[in-house]
């Protein structure tokens, strides 16, 4: 998956369908408990509602997920709002989609729609920013070698994230994970292999 993109805040949007309304929310969430204090909130503000059915993605390729149809009929709310997320590339993202029946029945099929139009219009609503699959190195250089680096960093899309100025200048930085064995490699040919390297962990920021 690489690259992907989740919400930046808190977005809402509301569809009326033959008596019933759709109330659908979005929120960040980064971990199982998030998502899930994220949907007890939506649980208690909407107490009174016939469903809260949702699906939520935490992690690159969307490694933990899950959706809910909330008592609806089997495959007409949870995996349709599931289905929004996969088809924007979204994670780190839960989408609730309320319901109070309005007394007419939307039949398999037109559930099915209501539910996947409510996620679709709470989404385009929301804000979108980017994340991005990092790897961190701390990188120690002579003097000399500030500029080239800097210059490095740039062409393979790093981002320095901190510079230590003292005998030698320690830099702090984060490079596309794909660009890693790269930016380690030219970092030794560009020093001579004078350049101090040490790999630390695998992360995800949020690219604004």
């Amino acid at each position: 998956m690489g690259r992907y993109y989740t919400v930046s805040g808190v977005a809402e949007a509301l569809l009326k369908i033959e008596g019933s309304k759709f109330i659908a929310e979005a929120a960040p969430v980064f971990s199982e408990e998030e998502a899930g204090a994220t949907l007890a909130a939506v649980r208690k503000k909407y107490f009174d509602a016939t469903h809260h059915c949702y699906a939520y993605a935490v992690g690159e390729d969307r490694a933990l997920s899950h959706y809910s149809d909330d008592g609806e009929p089997s495959g007409t709310a949870g995996i349709k709002i599931f289905s929004t997320l996969q088809s924007r590339d979204l994670s780190d993202v839960i989408v609730v989609v309320t319901r109070y029946f309005g007394g007419t029945k939307l039949g398999v099929g037109g559930l099915g729609r209501a539910y996947h139009d409510a996620a679709a219009a709470v989404l385009a609503e929301a804000h979108t920013i980017q994340r991005l699959p990092v790897q961190h190195f701390t990188v120690v250089v002579e003097y000399t070698y500030v500029s080239p680096v800097m210059s490095l960093a740039n062409r393979l899309s790093a981002f320095i994230d901190d510079a230590q100025y003292a005998e030698k200048v320690t830099f702090s930085l984060f490079t596309p994970h794909a660009a890693a064995d790269e930016l380690e490699r030219q970092l030794i040919d560009m020093t001579k292999g004078t350049a101090l390297i040490t790999r630390g962990g695998r992360t995800i920021r949020s690219v604004v």
